[in-house]
């Protein structure tokens, strides 16, 4: 179960999962067996293609110590047996989007997976920009929930959601290469840090990190977190994550990888908890939990 974890790049799955059932929610829609049925078909997508994404790059992946126990490097899982795992997993995905939520749903998820796998992935061997490139994969998900429960697809509300996902996106990937930069930079792998300065990038960085919070704060504009504890609480977690972001313009001119790991991490669990306070606010504040 850990290698399948591992192929499945299970948080990240898990994410998009949970980004879809709130656009969902947002649109309309009722927690039940009709949220748990697209939101399951979106993990099943999301398995998949990351099971391709390490299918891709294992060779690669082998070359990084971050990477290189991932189940295929380390041995664990054959690369045909990921290839057949990816492959029906993506299938069974899109098959449940499309008998579930419809096939503008199903399309969506269908452009994910082609964005991920057929354009950003093998981006990351030519450009160092191929994380704002990839960025708009992140903001997916919130669609396809959205459109699942008969949301219009030109709503604020849904595009001030998938903006707020897109800005995580970029933060998310810079701060794990400021950590890694030495091991990026041994795979061959082309890097920002070979653009900008470390301290330039961090600069950057944490200027996208108050773009994300700024876009969290503005979300009762649209229709979001509309209710005085939401919003307070959306409040309050956005002024902790920029305060605590500026550990970004603090650090010396080397980048401490302990120090850029722990911006990684509270970048996304910050993020996490937006999402499911957003959940939480249109569930409590319609009845519809």
């Amino acid at each position: 179960m850990n290698a399948l974890a591992g192929l499945f790049k299970i948080k990240i799955a898990a994410m998009a999962s949970l980004s879809a059932a709130t656009g969902w929610l947002l649109a309309g829609g009722t927690a039940g067996v009709a949220l748990v049925l697209p939101t399951l078909a979106t993990l099943l997508l999301a398995c998949g293609s990351a099971a391709l994404n390490e299918l891709q790059e294992w060779r690669l992946d082998a070359r990084m110590a971050r990477t290189r126990e991932r189940p295929i490097p380390a041995g664990r899982i054959p690369p045909g047996a990921a290839a057949g795992i990816s492959a029906a997993l993506i299938a069974l995905g899109l098959a449940g989007l499309a008998v579930s939520a419809g096939w503008l749903a199903a399309s969506l998820g269908a452009l994910a997976v082609v964005w991920y796998n057929g354009v950003y992935t093998p981006l990351k061997r030519r450009t160092p920009y191929a994380a704002v490139i990839g960025a708009p994969v992140g903001a997916i998900p919130p669609a396809v929930g959205w459109v699942a429960a008969g949301g219009h697809p030109g709503a604020p509300a849904l595009h001030a959601l998938m903006l707020f996902l897109f800005l995580w996106q970029v933060p998310h990937f810079w701060l794990l290469l400021l950590a890694r930069e030495g091991e990026y930079r041994a795979a061959g792998l082309p890097s920002m840090t070979g653009v900008f300065s470390p301290p330039r990038l961090r600069r950057i960085t944490f200027s996208w990190t108050l773009a994300l919070a700024a876009a969290a704060s503005a979300f009762p504009l649209v229709g979001i977190a509309r209710q005085p504890w939401a919003y307070a609480l959306l409040l309050l977690l956005t002024a902790h994550q920029a305060v605590r972001a500026t550990v970004l313009l603090r650090a010396g001119a080397e980048p401490a990888p302990a120090a850029m790991m722990s911006a990684f991490n509270r970048l996304n669990v910050y993020t996490l908890l937006v999402l499911a306070l957003v959940a939480l606010d249109r569930g409590v504040g319609t009845g519809r939990f």
